[in-house]
């Protein structure tokens, strides 16, 4: 018996492939493959001179494989037919890829403090600032999927901007925008004594005090910022010619109980307006908030 071979078959198969047996001294022969990407389709059994139709499945792996078809016959003589397919193609390299996956932009306020910004990617890439406010606090480079550390020092001027860009090898660079709040003057006031038709009582002043009246509130300037940086604040009356009800160099420290000259208004209870200014060395800001003053036997 006498099959040819082997036979060369490319990645992606074949069907209706043929081989010829040859018999010699032998009455009946059956042929079957010993792979299952290999399949016998026609001729698989005969008693004379004849042909095996095969076909081969695609072969998917990168690796080549091999089958044999076995032809035998009554008197146990035998042939294989071997069949060797290549392999496949290996999958081209995924494209590189490099992107924020924080979105953009992000919005901190005005305080010094610390974030960070996630990157998707398949490749090394390195991170850069536009700004010097804005730092990295660990390393500026990183390998596929990663993040990377910054810092924001307080901002006492206006509203600002930096910009993170991150960078790699053959493909487009990338940028996440940090927008940082800028100065605010904020204050908020409570009554520290009862008071009917308004927020604070007007009361006259304790004996001996320099003005002749006392408003009877507090006045917090506790949520202006970034706080951090704020070297002094002053709280005034505007209708009044801006008189100055108090000053104070930590916005932490809440004005209590100002004095004031009392000119204001002829009626028992005026509203008026009270303005903070909050100073660092980068600029000011002011905020206005009107307070409804209730006169008491003063003024």
């Amino acid at each position: 018996m006498a099959p040819s071979g082997p036979v060369a078959i490319a990645s992606a198969g074949q069907s209706g492939v043929t081989a010829t047996v040859t018999i010699s001294n032998v009455t009946t022969w059956t042929a079957v493959s010993d792979s299952t990407f290999v399949t016998v389709t026609a001729g698989g059994s005969g008693t004379a001179n004849g042909t095996i139709t095969y076909s081969v499945a695609a072969n998917t792996a990168t690796t080549t494989r091999t089958a044999h078809i076995n032809v035998t016959g009554n008197n146990n003589a035998s042939a294989s037919l071997e069949i060797d397919q290549a392999a496949a193609a290996p999958p081209p390299p995924p494209s590189s890829s490099l992107a924020f996956s924080t979105p953009s932009p992000v919005a901190l306020t005005a305080e010094s403090q610390s974030a960070s910004a996630s990157i998707s990617s398949n490749v090394n890439w390195s991170v850069s600032s536009d700004q010097s406010f804005l730092t990295f606090s660990g390393p500026a480079s990183g390998s596929n999927n990663g993040s990377v550390n910054y810092n924001v020092t307080a901002n006492g001027g206006n509203a600002r901007s930096a910009h993170i860009t991150a960078t790699a090898t053959g493909v487009p660079s990338v940028q996440l925008s940090v927008n940082q709040a800028g100065l605010a003057a904020a204050f908020t006031f409570s009554a520290t004594a009862s008071v009917t038709g308004g927020d604070c009582a007007v009361k006259p002043s304790p004996s001996g005090s320099p003005l002749p009246a006392q408003i009877l509130c507090k006045f917090d300037p506790s949520t202006s910022a970034p706080a951090s940086v704020i070297t002094s604040y002053k709280f005034v009356l505007v209708e009044e010619s801006n008189e100055v009800l108090g000053t104070g160099s930590n916005v932490g420290t809440a004005l209590t109980n100002p004095l004031t000259a009392c000119g204001f208004g002829s009626n028992t209870a005026t509203p008026i307006t009270i303005q903070l200014t909050v100073t660092t060395a980068a600029g000011t800001a002011t905020v206005n908030r009107t307070v409804v003053l209730v006169k008491s036997g003063v003024c």
